[in-house]
Parts: structure tokens; C-alpha cells; sequence
């Protein structure tokens, strides 16, 4: 949908909305409900589908995608500025306006200088309050700076790493002190980052007063996992067929446990891609935990071509298996490096599969 096309839209929805304002206090607050029910409700529709590895897409797919979630922000941004607008006495009216500045943030799209700027001016308003939440005032903060930081990738003037996100969080705390949403915002990257990185970031979550309980767990399977390294890994898992591997006795080889799911149809072409990297002479077993015996079998199909041995846990055994990996709250394809002396030396995300055998190579 073309953006002027998109705003007239929001022009004409504004002006329904406004072009029979109630009288009485109790029909305003009454009304005032039901715009922020609504606004609440346009912020949290799925606008585009995740793009993950694997995804079937084009260049332009791919920028088609990114432009409708910017056109979806923009309405959510025009529909926050109008609900404050309209109820400057309601109880969220500060919250709309984080919605206003976050959501134009998310508006912007590559080139678009005139909604950078307006998003910028709009956030830095909210950012810079004395009387918004130090929460929101947080949050918006950090849109601004996940916008810039991004500037920087494209151009090249930073090199995504983890040490540059951090620093990121770092600035963060030296302006508004420690935040529920740093430590989620850390928690985010040590998903992602190398197990001595992510190490450090979950134990200063766990250790944190203002990170939430669920946070806080997610920090804690972070540090169980880092645990195994060095240590056999005391597992069994079963083929289709019934027969079991015991992956804490599999010495006098190097060994690349992935853990994948069925029910993510992108974790299947991520394996097939991924499997070109695995140098020969590499034990490599697959494991597939949870989905319905279909997507298990839809996703064998396309899988099971590569080099390796597949087995499958489900039910009460995923469960169990889940557990004894920690991988509960951890993505998937996940993987653990097995030495020849038969212990973990490297466990991570399946895009670092090389530089975990590395590890074991030596």
C-alpha cells in the first residue's frame, strides 16, 4: 500500500472518530476507553511474518515486508497522537504518547529523511521529560538508539558486535539507571552473543534488582548451559526405530549434537544449509524435539539428505531431554561441541556450528 494512501486512511479515521465528541464526563471517559482499547489493539496486530534463515525470499519480498511494518507503525503512531489529542485527561495518555514515539520510530524506513526527523523530534520530546515514567522514558531511549545503531550498520561505521550493543546498554545506564528494560534489553543480546559474553550479561541479569523473574530464569538456563561445557554430557536419545545413542560415552571422536525443531519450518533449511560447513570426519547426530509426527515427517524430507543420524524426542522425553540440555528457554537449532575425550567443549547457536568444532579440533 502506498504510504499517501495509508494517510489518507488514517485522515479519514481520525475525522470519524472526532466528528461526534460526547458531552457528559462519563460518555468522554467512557469514549476515552474505547479509543485506547482500540489503539491497544491496532499496536499488537501481526503485521508481517518473521524473516528468518530459510525463508524463501527475494530481495524485494523481503523490502515489500519491511515497508508494510513501517506502513502499520505509522497508523499506530497517528492513531496514539490522536488518542492523547482527544483525551489529554485520560489515565494512558502518557503511555500513548511512548506509543506515538516508538511507533514513528519504527515508521522510518531507508531514505526517508522527513520521518526520521519527525521521528527523532517526537521521541526526543518523550525521552527528555521530567514527568514520563523513567521506564517509558527508557524505552523510548532505546528505540533511538537501536534507530541510530542501525544508520551505523548500513554505513558500515559499526561492525554488529556484542561489545557495541553492550556499550549501547552501558550509555543507557549511565542516563536513567538500572531498568527493568536493560536487562531485557540484555538478555536480547546474550541470546545471541558468544557463551563467555553471554555468560557475563546473565550473571549481572540474575544479580540485578530491577530484572523481572521471567527474565531472571531466562539469565539463569544462560549459566546452566555454560555449566556442561567441560563436562560429559549424560544424555540418551532414541532413533525412530527404537534404538538409543548415549551421548555422555561417545569418546575417541568429535561429535556435533544439533537440536532442532519440527514445528519451525525454517529450522529445516537451516540444517540443510548448515551442513555444507561440517568438515568430514565429524559425528554429527540430529536430534528433532517436539512438533506432530507430520511436521516431523515434512521436515525429515527436506533434512534427512545430509550426512549424520537422526533421532527424535517427544512427549515426556522431549521434556526430560529439554531439561538435561537447559534448553527450555533457549532457540533452536541449538548445538553441543563433544571432544574425543567425550565432554562438551563448545555449545552455541547453529550459525556458529564452525567455530565450535574449531574448539574440539583444536
Amino acid at each position: 500500500m502506498h504510504r499517501s494512501i495509508l494517510l489518507l486512511g488514517v485522515a479519514l479515521s481520525a475525522i470519524v472518530s472526532t466528528h461526534a465528541q460526547p458531552s457528559s464526563a462519563a460518555a468522554i471517559l467512557a469514549a476515552g476507553d474505547q479509543a485506547w482499547a482500540e489503539l491497544v489493539a491496532l499496536n499488537t496486530v501481526p503485521t508481517v511474518l518473521k524473516i528468518r534463515q530459510g525463508d524463501d525470499l527475494t530481495t524485494t519480498d523481503a523490502k515489500a515486508k519491511i515497508t508494510r511494518q513501517a506502513d502499520q507503525s505509522l497508523v499506530v503512531s497517528k492513531r496514539a497522537h490522536d488518542f492523547y489529542s482527544q483525551f489529554p485527561g485520560h489515565s494512558k495518555a502518557a503511555e500513548a504518547r511512548k506509543i506515538e514515539a516508538i511507533t514513528s520510530l519504527r515508521a522510518v524506513t531507508d531514505g526517508d529523511t522527513a520521518q526520521e526527523q519527525s521521528a527523532l523530534t517526537i521521541a526526543g520530546l518523550v525521552r527528555d521529560s521530567r514527568s514520563a515514567p523513567s521506564s517509558d522514558r527508557f524505552e523510548v531511549a532505546l528505540s533511538i538508539e537501536r534507530l541510530k545503531y542501525t544508520k551505523q550498520l548500513k554505513s558500515k561505521t559499526a561492525r554488529g558486535t556484542s561489545a557495541e550493543r553492550v556499550q549501547i546498554g552501558e550509555d543507557l545506564r549511565k542516563e536513567f539507571g538500572d531498568q527493568p528494560g536493560l536487562q531485557k534489553y540484555y538478555l536480547e543480546i546474550a541470546r545471541h552473543a558468544d557463551t563467555d559474553t553471554a555468560s557475563g550479561l546473565a550473571t549481572s541479569i540474575v544479580r540485578s534488582a530491577a530484572a523481572s523473574a521471567a527474565d531472571k530464569a531466562e539469565a539463569q538456563s544462560i549459566l546452566n548451559r555454560a555449566a556442561l561445557i567441560g563436562k560429559p554430557l549424560n544424555v540418551r536419545v532414541a532413533k525412530p526405530d527404537g534404538r538409543e545413542i548415549d551421548l555422555g560415552q561417545q569418546q575417541n571422536k568429535i561429535t556435533a549434537v544439533i537440536v532442532w525443531s519440527p514445528a519451525d519450518p525454517g529450522n529445516a533449511e537451516a540444517l540443510r544449509a548448515v551442513e555444507k560447513t561440517i568438515p568430514s570426519g565429524i559425528q554429527v547426530v540430529y536430534v528433532a524435539v517436539g512438533g506432530t509426527s507430520q511436521q516431523l515427517a515434512s521436515a525429515q524430507n527436506r533434512v534427512l539428505g545430509v550426512a549424520g543420524d537422526s533421532y527424535v524426542s517427544t512427549g515426556a522425553a522431549a521434556k526430560s531431554l529439554t531439561a538435561a540440555l537447559q534448553l527450555q528457554k533457549a532457540p533452536v537449532p541449538f548445538v553441543y561441541v563433544i571432544n574425543r575425550a567425550g565432554k562438551v567443549v563448545a555449545c552455541g547457536r547453529l550459525r556458529e556450528l564452525p567455530a565450535l568444532l574449531s574448539k574440539a579440533i583444536g
